[in-house]
């Protein structure tokens, strides 16, 4: 069974005795490395990926390299190779079409879609990130080891919420001090909500080497038909990091009933978040609730009353229905209660 609620490792130590810097600060050293991605005509890097994902059974991590290359002007193309895994993956996207192929299953596809967005997740946030990047705070100050030097960073920690809001949830930036550049990124999804549908992985990208200045490799904008490849009919579903496929997807709520206040809990005013844990199982329905974090035992049974009333879309692997662990926010606001 599969587990959705992610286990998240923070990476950012905060030295001793140092507090956290203003938000004025961080909103600043965002503005300039948002800037500078904004100006990048072209951008080539190379780098590793973790991967974490959590399951009931425990946590699996993947590690990876990884090269892209974005071109900004004339057109906007983009490139992503995932490599030294098991199942290494190429997405390129062309302006106009966008095709991808698994050299180790030999398998290809293509598609008639402009956007460059899944060939250069998730760096194409980063011109935009002073627009969307929310509550910034600059949080430490950490020391990268890039290759044989060494770079001294601030440490930017906010809540992301660009236009795909399948993409929100938390980023962490390690920015160098001295040229305002990124030299690490954390992209964290959270748990599903009430809404349903989260991504259950959390990805460090450390860069060990990036240029701005045009630096790219004649094919890699330019599609050749593999030989002896398969063609597949759609993209594939793509597990994060290492590009093998994702044989499971979360459950989506389709329908959901509000909670329902105790009497007791009404009159003491009390309002906030209870949080539980349970499995949706094939006929799309929760079980199993335990309450994860408490807000008044009274609301916390009447929650599972309510979510065992939801119903679910299951989560399914290889196409067919499964239980699926997943964590449920059910929140309890009073309405017009008297100051």
């Amino acid at each position: 069974m599969r587990a959705f609620a992610i286990s998240l490792l923070m990476l950012v130590v905060l030295p001793a005795g140092r507090q956290a810097m203003a938000a004025d600060s961080a909103a600043s050293l965002i503005e300039a490395v948002s800037r500078a991605a904004s100006n990048a005509g072209m951008w080539e890097a190379e780098g590793r990926l973790v991967t974490q994902e959590s399951a009931d059974e425990g946590s699996l991590q993947t590690e990876a390299s990884f090269r892209v290359v974005i071109e900004r002007v004339p057109v906007q193309r983009a490139r992503i190779e995932i490599t030294d895994v098991p199942a290494p993956v190429v997405r390129v996207c062309d302006g106009s079409l966008q095709w991808g192929y698994r050299p180790a299953a030999k398998q290809f596809w293509t598609l008639s879609y402009g956007k460059i967005d899944v060939c250069a997740e998730p760096f194409d946030e980063w011109p935009d990130l002073a627009a969307d990047l929310h509550e910034a705070v600059i949080t430490g100050q950490d020391q990268l080891h890039i290759g044989e030097r060494v770079t001294d960073c601030a440490v930017v920690s906010g809540d992301y919420a660009g236009i795909n809001a399948g993409h929100s949830g938390k980023r962490t930036v390690w920015i160098d001090i001295a040229t305002k550049t990124i030299w690490q990124y954390r992209v964290e999804r959270g748990a599903i909500g009430p809404a349903g549908g989260a991504v259950p992985a959390v990805r460090v990208y450390t860069l060990l080497r990036q240029t701005s200045d045009g630096v790219r490799r004649p094919g890699d904008f330019v599609f050749q038909l593999p030989d002896e490849y398969v063609k597949l009919s759609h993209a594939p579903a793509l597990r994060l990091g290492d590009g093998a496929l994702l044989h499971v997807t979360a459950p989506v709520v389709l329908f959901k009933v509000e909670p329902v206040y105790t009497e007791e809990a009404r009159r003491s005013h009390v309002e906030g978040t209870v949080v539980l844990s349970a499995e949706v199982w094939p006929d799309g329905a929760a079980h199993n609730f335990k309450v994860v974090r408490s807000l008044d035992p009274g609301l916390d049974q009447k929650a599972i009353e309510a979510v065992s009333q939801w119903k679910f879309k299951p989560g399914a692997k290889d196409g067919v229905p499964v239980s699926v662990a997943v964590k449920v926010e059910v929140n309890f606001v009073l309405v017009n209660r008297k100051k």
